[in-house]
């Protein structure tokens, strides 16, 4: 018994693990779609899955010895038990008695009888069992089916294409010198499971070098803007072109929810790629200065270096404005040519979040940034104001 403690022990560990990184999944659903990152957390899950997996087959191929041990006692006691009784009426011992107390001797050994019937009965218990076992059985089947049938209607891209682009860029690589990053014509949003019209007949040209803020009432769709230039939703009307290659060294986009994996906080930081223990003394090096610049150098120390795995959930150990800097720190160590931000400076003071921007600029990071605050106006170019009805107004920040 002593090794199948250890082995119950670890397969309980294993499957709680597997079960809280499928609710991360569910729960950061939009900020794993923003990221893109949807490849690398199905790796990550697959791990967890297989450790789970060798671990059950483990503590199974121990308990097949513990069961086989189990049952065999279970059945040689009745059946030595008829054995035990045959033994003397065989060998002529109860020759002397009549067949009426010959019965009478076998009956006070009935017990035996309903004991060998109740040992084989319990496979028929099972039966509850297999039918639980056929019941789950039908419902992933289910899944697989409506997941075959998404597979089949979605465009190649989805499937074939790297972990990030949603949405199809008609672009090269070699993108870096458009003059504009996102054409927009007559683009009108609604959102899926309403029929208000949120943004109707938008014309707007996002361009390298100018940052564009979106202000406006709560739940007037500047979020959902976002989202349509994700690719996440579709448009009703008009036209959406993209001009770079939606990957994280061109457009990155930093949602509302910041979401963070797994691992070490340099696995936070090159969020949504990986990092294969490959770094340099200068990549390092940039990290530090960027962590210094957020005022975050004290949470390497907590964690115990970049590199140093965790197994905390890094939403308890994070405060919201450290979380934000984080995020920032990401956006920093990719540099993209454009970075969509969605409120990511609401729990992070006005002196630091103009530090912030100011180093964005620095690394020419174009932003369009959804936001509150007035301070932002002092970092952006243009302000895109929506009134949740579909209105909007576009105007300079810059006299």
């Amino acid at each position: 018994m002593t090794p199948i403690v250890k082995k119950v022990f670890e397969q309980e560990k294993w499957e709680g693990d597997f079960r809280f990184k499928h609710m991360q999944i569910r729960v950061n659903s939009e900020s794993l779609a923003f990221h893109g990152s949807s490849i690398l957390e199905a790796g990550k899950t697959n791990q967890k899955l297989d450790a789970l997996l060798r671990t059950q087959q483990q503590k199974f191929n121990r308990q097949y010895l513990l069961s086989l041990a189990v049952n065999f006692f279970d059945y040689i006691g009745s059946i030595a038990s008829y054995l035990i009784l045959s033994v003397p009426i065989f060998a002529g011992s109860y020759d002397h008695m009549n067949h009426a107390d010959l019965a009478a001797l076998i009956s006070q050994n009935a017990f035996v009888c309903i004991y060998l019937i109740f040992s084989f009965s319990s496979l028929v218990d099972l039966s509850p069992k297999v039918v639980d076992i056929a019941g789950m059985t039908h419902r992933v089947a289910e899944l697989v089916e409506e997941l075959n049938h998404l597979k089949e209607h979605n465009p190649p891209s989805w499937r074939d294409g790297p972990s990030w682009p949603l949405l199809q860029s008609q672009a090269s690589t070699s993108g870096a010198s458009a003059p504009s990053v996102y054409d927009i014509v007559q683009l009108s949003v609604t959102a899926p499971s309403r029929s208000q019209l949120l943004i109707k007949d938008l014309d707007l040209t996002i361009k390298l070098r100018s940052n564009i803020l979106i202000m406006g009432p709560s739940s007037c769709g500047k979020t959902s803007l976002l989202r349509t230039l994700r690719g996440l939703w579709t448009q009703n009307s008009g036209s959406l072109k993209c001009n770079l290659p939606v990957t994280p060294r061109h457009i990155l986009f930093m949602p509302q929810r910041p979401f963070f994996t797994d691992g070490s906080l340099l696995d936070q930081v090159v969020y949504p790629l990986q990092d294969r223990g490959m770094g340099v003394q200068s990549y390092d090096e940039s990290v530090m200065e960027s962590l210094e610049l957020v005022d975050l150098l004290p949470l390497v120390d907590r964690v115990g270096g970049l590199r140093t795995p965790v197994s905390w959930n890094w939403y308890e150990v994070l405060t919201p404005g450290e979380m934000q800097r984080l995020c920032f720190v990401r956006l920093f160590y990719h540099r993209p040519q454009l970075g969509l931000l969605d409120e990511v400076t609401s729990a992070i003071s006005e002196d630091l979040e103009a530090v912030l921007f100011r180093r964005c600029r620095e690394l020419g990071i174009t932003l369009v940034t959804v936001g509150h605050r007035r301070s932002l106006r002092a970092h952006h170019d243009l302000i895109l104001a929506l009134d949740g009805r579909g209105g909007w107004t576009l105007e300079s920040l810059r006299s």
